[in-house]
């Protein structure tokens, strides 16, 4: 449960599939609440990161959605937002493909978070 400040936040979540054959599948994305959020797109949420305004948020997950689209293949995932287009909750667009190792770039992520807030 989240506490009232906790609820102002928005958070820049890393999380991986959950689903079995999905396991080098990643995505990367904003919420106000991770554990909805890891709910709703069948995924477990490895890593977030905090920020007092979405814009500040949003800001970087473009950075890092622009990133990844240049360098990694969109993972197809079950019932993604292609799979289920009239479903408000779907599991969304932005997942990626890491085949050389599952659970995907963190490092590389956190790189250009730090890059982007310093």
């Amino acid at each position: 449960m989240l506490n009232k400040k906790e609820k102002k936040m928005t958070y820049l979540y890393f999380g991986i599939s959950l689903h079995r054959n999905e396991d080098h599948a990643f995505t990367v994305g904003i919420t106000k609440n991770p554990e909805r959020r890891a709910y709703e797109k069948h995924m477990q949420i490895i890593k977030v990161w905090e920020f007092a305004l979405r814009k500040d948020a949003t800001k970087i997950e473009n950075k890092i959605l622009k990133s990844l689209n240049a360098v990694y293949d969109n993972a197809f995932v079950k019932f993604g937002a292609w799979d289920m287009p009239s479903y408000p909750q779907n599991r969304g667009w932005d997942w990626f493909l890491d085949e050389e190792q599952a659970k995907g770039p963190l490092d590389y992520i956190e790189y250009i978070i730090r890059k982007e807030t310093q």
